[in-house]
């Protein structure tokens, strides 16, 4: 596994896909929508949130995602699944893969802003990197599996 277990309940609460798209900035949550295919605009972000997360937890909606993924980012969340939610570098990921890093961390980066992979919180002083740890969410890991 890629993380110190046990993960602290804060922590864990934290990796299921609802918090992590409250936790996402209202242009990144637009930015998912659009990949998801969601018109978003209620003016309530709490009803924007679960309208996304609604979607992304539809088999349905996850199918027709999932066939827009390449294949390259299939083999990493597949890679990232076997990690039961534990945050792990690119690097580990690319090598899980069989990718090249240099492949491997944009296509992270893609996934990231489709809202497939999260991060964790950044630390007080601590900036965005293309190192950065990432794990699959609950809900998403689930239903990748569903639609496998």
């Amino acid at each position: 596994p890629c993380a110190t277990f046990p993960i602290p309940y804060t922590l864990f609460r934290m990796r299921n896909l609802l918090g992590r798209l409250l936790q996402r900035s209202p242009h990144e949550l637009e930015r998912i929508a659009r990949f998801w295919g969601i018109e978003l605009g209620s003016g309530d972000r709490h009803a924007d949130v679960s309208h996304v997360y609604r979607t992304m937890t539809d088999i349905w909606a996850v199918r027709d995602a999932w066939e827009r993924v390449s294949d390259d980012g299939k083999a990493l969340v597949r890679a990232l699944d076997e990690h039961d939610g534990a945050a792990c570098p690119p690097a580990q990921l690319a090598t899980e893969s069989s990718l090249d890093p240099a492949k491997a961390i944009p296509e992270l980066r893609t996934l990231y802003e489709i809202g497939i992979v999260s991060t964790e919180d950044l630390k007080k002083g601590e900036t965005e990197s293309p190192e950065r740890a990432v794990f699959l969410p609950r809900e998403m890991g689930l239903m990748i599996e569903r639609v496998e």
